[in-house]
């Protein structure tokens, strides 16, 4: 499975604080929507929804350090 753009949780074609907000949501509450997020959320690749992918979100979007792999 190929992602257009890793973190781009909201389809909205760029990376901010609703997509941190999305993925928290997801990871904390339980509540992920597959077909919304396929593998967008899975900011490192192992297969999982985690804090660590929060982290990686969150140093994307504060930190303007993305990487769109």
């Amino acid at each position: 499975e190929i992602c257009a753009l890793r973190g781009d949780l909201n389809g909205d074609g760029g990376w901010d604080v609703l997509d941190i907000v999305t993925l928290s949501n997801c990871v904390f509450a339980d509540n992920c929507a597959e077909e919304q997020n396929s593998c967008a959320g899975d900011m490192n690749g192992d297969g999982n929804y985690n804090i660590l992918d929060i982290v990686i979100l969150a140093n994307c979007v504060l930190v303007d350090n993305c990487d769109d792999g």
